[in-house]
């Protein structure tokens, strides 16, 4: 179905070759031009006849028309791969030292992916930000969201322009050394059946089917990730946003949903494993990530809830992914923690990930910032400080999971911009890549809300004495960051506590450079002291 036969379902028709695909060859020019699949199944396996108009699963951009109802209709679009020009299509950005700025396209800057490009480095490109993160700017049916249900994943979200536009800000930001990361879903979908892949023949092509291909919490359809073409459909995704959209990597979200059954779904609204079914293979897997354990409050083995196709599917993934795109950056948005070795290499028994970023560390931070001064102790953060895991971890000082439904910014919960500074100050020193949410770089107060945008009056020549204080923190630490290899290290090589005095110190080391950190806590406040052997700059914070 498409413009130049009048939208007739049955004036084209397409064949299958012998390879299993459907094709067809039309003798003209159909860039830009608007089109759909018309499937017919009657089969015998199916209740009743199935026949649907359906988007195409590959395309790199829809097309939507809303009608005065409510009513709304997506087409795909033919694009042209070949029609933007790229000058800084992939530049040589190192992994270390990576600090990284998530960001919500409309409420960050109003207008199309062009307007948001020239934003972004003129902000980020000040502040001195390696990397921005941009929440999912795939095809969704919700107009005001964060843009985590997604229907077509290939799909760039027209909302903010064409597939040109948003390659244009990839080109951008490169073209003044900023990397580009972005948010992906790759265990859940829709279930909108216009913009979205839910039973696309009639039966779940891409989904589970039973119990297992929804998940109630989130309204949503769990990718079978099991089935080869769902895998190769997936995995396909991250290299195309490599190779033809140039992104440089991408935030992989709700890993936790993607490994554990149990997850989000209720006590037992889940399927349950049976141990002696697991193979040699799953155990090999599963034994390398940290092994089984009986979790007494749930009573049931984690072997019992842990979806062994999800783990294989991740592992293939960063496999693949070394031949087709080695440099592209993967980090695991995993909110349990519960395998020590996510972000480890696969041929050292790992998933693969570049980083792993550890949700349950802000919750402590926040739970520590909340004591008062003079009850703090060292130990109270020390486990922060001191990094153990085989894993790169990506330090994250706030998300926007943490600022909205009910929680509040930092600044509002605390009252008091001054433990920020120091908190900005841990982030970036302890070893790992520090990142924040948009709005945190100046003191924005309240939540996040997808219906108001930030507040760029706070920022600049009239903001308040508090708010280019922080905004001066950021500054000088990312700078610090680029330009001083220990703080390119991810690993800490000394420490020293010394209990009565309520110290810290610790050392990070760079092929000879050396950085002396230490903390000083005592009734009345704390002191960060940073010593830089090379620079010999000697740096005093009053923090947290």
């Amino acid at each position: 179905m498409r413009e130049g036969n009048g939208w007739d379902c049955f004036a084209e028709t397409m064949t299958k070759n012998d390879e299993g695909v459907w094709e067809i060859t039309i003798p003209e020019n159909l860039t830009w031009k608007e089109y759909k699949y018309y499937i017919e199944n009657h089969s015998d396996y199916l209740g009743q006849p199935y026949e649907m108009s359906r988007i195409d699963p590959f395309s790199p951009q829809l097309a939507v028309t809303w009608g005065n109802d409510d009513t709304r209709n997506f087409n795909s679009i033919v694009g042209d791969r070949n029609y933007f020009n790229w000058s800084h299509k992939h530049i040589d950005l190192p992994h270390e030292p990576m600090s990284i700025y998530e960001m919500h396209l409309s409420t960050f800057h109003d207008g199309n992916y062009r307007d948001i490009a020239h934003k972004i480095v003129g902000h980020l490109g000040y502040m001195g930000f390696t990397h921005v993160q941009i929440m999912p700017p795939f095809q969704t049916p919700i107009h005001q969201s964060w843009g985590y249900l997604v229907g077509c994943p290939y799909a760039i979200y027209e909302r903010h322009g064409t597939v040109d536009d948003f390659k244009y800000l990839v080109n951008h930001c490169h073209a003044h050394g900023i990397g580009v990361i972005v948010d992906v879903p790759l265990g859940f979908g829709v279930q909108d059946w216009d913009c979205g892949l839910a039973n696309y023949d009639g039966t779940d092509l891409y989904h589970h089917s039973g119990s297992k291909g929804w998940n109630n919490q989130w309204n949503s359809r769990i990718y079978n990730v099991g089935d080869v073409y769902v895998q190769n459909y997936l995995i396909g995704l991250c290299t195309y946003l490599y190779h033809e959209l140039g992104v440089d990597g991408a935030r992989i979200d709700a890993v936790a949903a993607q490994i554990f059954f149990d997850y989000d779904r209720g006590f037992w609204d889940w399927p349950k494993n049976d141990r002696e079914q697991v193979d040699s293979e799953n155990w090999d897997l599963f034994n390398g990530l940290g092994g089984d354990r009986y979790f007494e409050e749930r009573g049931y083995w984690l072997s019992e809830a842990v979806d062994f196709a999800g783990m294989c599917f991740l592992k293939d993934l960063h496999a693949r992914l070394q031949h087709t795109a080695p440099k592209f950056i993967t980090i695991a948005e995993e909110s349990r923690r519960v395998f020590p070795r996510l972000a480890c290499p696969v041929h050292e028994g790992g998933l693969g990930f570049t980083y792993a970023q550890n949700m349950g560390e802000m919750h402590r931070v926040r739970s520590y910032l909340q004591i008062p001064i003079e009850q703090r102790l060292i130990e109270h953060i020390e486990i922060l400080i001191h990094n153990n895991s085989a894993e790169t971890m990506v330090n994250a000082m706030n998300t926007h999971d943490e600022c909205a439904n009910g929680k509040v910014r930092l600044i509002t919960e605390l009252g008091n911009h001054v433990p920020l500074i120091g908190l900005a100050a841990l982030c970036w020193f302890r070893p790992g890549a520090p990142m924040i949410f948009q709005g945190d770089e100046f003191g924005e107060e309240g939540y996040f809300d997808v219906f108001q945008g930030v507040d760029w009056s706070k920022t600049g020549d009239y903001a308040a004495i508090h708010q280019q204080q922080i905004s001066n923190n950021f500054h000088d630490l990312n700078q610090l960051l680029r330009n001083e290899p220990a703080l390119a290290r991810h690993n800490i090589h000394s420490m020293i506590r010394n209990g009565s005095n309520n110290e810290r110190k610790w050392f990070s080391l760079s092929d000879g450079v050396a950085m002396l950190v230490l903390i000083l806590i005592s009734g009345k406040i704390t002191r960060m002291i940073l010593f830089l052997c090379v620079t010999k700059l000697l740096i005093k914070l009053s923090v947290m």
